[in-house]
C-alpha cells in the first residue's frame, strides 16, 4: 500500500502562513499539520476524499515487525510554522507519563525548513536553576531571558530529548518528527489570552517535575541519517528506491516535487508505504523518510 495522505490541521495562535501556501487547507493562518498521526487528537485521513483514517485501513503487516515492540503507533510526523513564539514548555519522558497520565511521552526532533534572519530556537536555561527560581522568573516575566537561544537555518536537524526545555521562536518554520503523543507541559505563554480573553493555561506542576533546568549546547544538533529508540530519519535529494523489509515508511516532500507509484507529490505532500513495499520516488527536489528501527 502506498497512499498520500490528508493532514489533520491545527489553528493556534501563534500560527503563520506557510502551510496554507502549500495546499494545506484552512480558513485561517495555521499553526501545524499533522501530517502522519494515529492521534485521536488529529488523525490524518486518505487521500483523496479523506473519508477513511489511515489506522482504520492498516494492518500490523502494513506498520511492519518493528512497530509490534510498541503498545501503540510510535511516531508522529508534523509541519509546524510560527509566525509568534511558540510557548516555553517541556515533554516528560515515558515513565512519567505511563505513571501519571497512562500515556507515552514526548521526544521529538526539528529538521528546520525556513528560518527568518531573526528565526531561532530556545533550548535549556543559560545558568542551573532551581524550581523555585523558574517559579519566580514566571511571576517576573523573565523566563525568555533565562533560556538560551540558538540560530538555526534550513538543514539543520535538532533533537529534543525528553525533559528538555524548550521553544520555537517566531519566523521558523520545520518538520516534526516525535514520539505518537500530545502530552505539553506548558511552561510559560508571555501572558497571551485564549480566544476568549483568558490566559493560557499553564502546567508548572507537572513541568517542574520533568524539566531539566540546565544548559543545553548545539550537540544537540545531529548528523542524518539519525535514529533512536523511537524513530529514524533520513532527508534525500535525489531520485531513488525508497522501502523497508520491517517498518513502515512516511515520506514527506520538503523541497521540490515528486512521482512515486501512481502519486504526485508535492511541497509538504505525505505518503504512507507499507512494510515490505518499495517504490521509486522521481524527481528534483529534497524529501524526509521516517521509520523504526
Amino acid at each position: 500500500m502506498f497512499v498520500k495522505l490528508i493532514p489533520a490541521v491545527k489553528n493556534y495562535i501563534w500560527g503563520g502562513t506557510t502551510l496554507n501556501t502549500w495546499g494545506k487547507k484552512s480558513n485561517g493562518n495555521i499553526a501545524e499539520t499533522w501530517e502522519l498521526s494515529f492521534h485521536p487528537d488529529g488523525l490524518s485521513r486518505v487521500a483523496p476524499d479523506g473519508t477513511k483514517a489511515l489506522a482504520e485501513i492498516v494492518s500490523a503487516d502494513d506498520l511492519g515487525v518493528n512497530c509490534a515492540k510498541f503498545n501503540s503507533f510510535p511516531v508522529l510526523v508534523k509541519y509546524i510554522d510560527a509566525m509568534r513564539d511558540l510557548s516555553v514548555q517541556v515533554h516528560p519522558d515515558d515513565q512519567y507519563a505511563m505513571r501519571v497520565y497512562g500515556q507515552q511521552g514526548k521526544t521529538e526532533m526539528w529538521y528546520i525548513l525556513d528560518s527568518k534572519p531573526y528565526g531561532g530556537v530556545y533550548l535549556g536555561t543559560k545558568e542551573i536553576m532551581s524550581a523555585s527560581q523558574f517559579r519566580q522568573a514566571v511571576e517576573e516575566d523573565s523566563v525568555i531571558d533565562k533560556l538560551k537561544f540558538f540560530p538555526v537555518k534550513r538543514g539543520d536537524c535538532i533533537y529534543i530529548p525528553a525533559g528538555t526545555v524548550h521553544a520555537i521562536g517566531k519566523g521558523v518554520t520545520l518538520c516534526e518528527i516525535q514520539q505518537n503523543s500530545n502530552l505539553t507541559f506548558r511552561m510559560y505563554d508571555y501572558k497571551r489570552t485564549d480566544a476568549d480573553g483568558k490566559p493560557r493555561e499553564l502546567h508548572l506542576e507537572d513541568a517542574l517535575k520533568v524539566a531539566r533546568l540546565t544548559p543545553c549546547e548545539m550537540p544537540f544538533v545531529v548528523k542524518l541519517p539519525f535514529a533512536c529508540k523511537y524513530f529514524s530519519l533520513n532527508v534525500h535529494n535525489k531520485s531513488e528506491i525508497i522501502g523497508n523489509a520491517d517498518s513502515f515508511v512516511c515520506v514527506t516532500v520538503t523541497k521540490g516535487c515528486f512521482t512515486a507509484g501512481g502519486l504526485q507529490l508535492g511541497l509538504g505532500d505525505t505518503a504512507f508505504l507499507s512494510a515490505g513495499e518499495k517504490v521509486f520516488m522521481e524527481g528534483e527536489g529534497e524529501y524526509m523518510t521516517v521509520w523504526t528501527d
